[in-house]
């Protein structure tokens, strides 16, 4: 490839490449799990699926696909923590654009912080600052398909993540092996949040559960 494109794949090239796959790999998953592990309710939720004999304790896709509050605040989270925060510049085409009433030469870079398009009051409801699973279930399935097309959280048209379906699959089944693993110890900043409001004094401590604890 660098005999092909030499200006593309430079030393510099291949750096930022490079670091590209190492983030969106591990820094990205990590960023939203840290938000995720906070849930008390989900805690429960998993403690009944586990007592009903729904859920084992190496649960496939297909088990933890069907606990609807797992799959709320994985879609709640990625919207709030958008595992992506960067502007995704673009750089405008032959004959330029008008963007906003303004008019922007060809060639110009731009750029929107992803997130700004999650805390849309249009389509997200007025209290799209606030962390609210509910706003995935208890609307019309046609308003939650809008909600998605919304979201930018692995990018968009052309230039989206391949591997979102691998990576939503993951991020559901990693969230519901660490409950079911650990014994919860400390939780803090429990209950709605808005953003970015956040205390950076926030803490989470878990510890091994017992090994009847889950039983």
């Amino acid at each position: 490839m660098a005999k092909q494109a030499p200006e593309e794949y430079n030393q510099v090239g291949v750096l930022g490449a490079t670091l590209t796959i190492i983030g969106a790999g591990s820094g990205t998953t990590e960023y939203l799990l840290a938000f995720l592990l906070r849930s008390i309710r989900l805690r429960n939720e998993l403690r009944l699926a586990i007592s009903e004999g729904r859920l084992p304790q190496l649960p496939e896709w297909a088990e933890v696909s069907k606990l609807q509050y797992l799959g709320t605040i994985v879609r709640e989270g990625l919207r709030l923590h958008t595992p992506v925060q960067s502007t995704m510049n673009r750089v405008i085409g032959p004959g330029g654009l008008d963007l906003c009433s303004r008019w922007i030469h060809a060639g110009t870079t731009v750029g929107c912080f992803l997130q700004a398009f999650h805390l849309n009051k249009d389509v997200y409801g007025t209290d799209a600052r606030e962390f609210g699973p509910k706003r995935w279930v208890e609307v019309l399935e046609e308003h939650v398909k809008s909600m998605e097309r919304g979201g930018f959280w692995f990018g968009s048209g052309k230039h989206v993540c391949l591997g979102q379906h691998v990576a939503r699959m993951g991020i559901t089944k990693l969230v519901a092996s660490i409950f079911m693993r650990l014994e919860n110890a400390l939780f803090m900043m429990i209950g709605p949040k808005k953003v970015p409001e956040v205390s950076p004094g926030a803490s989470l401590q878990m510890s091994p559960s017992p090994p009847n604890a889950l039983s």
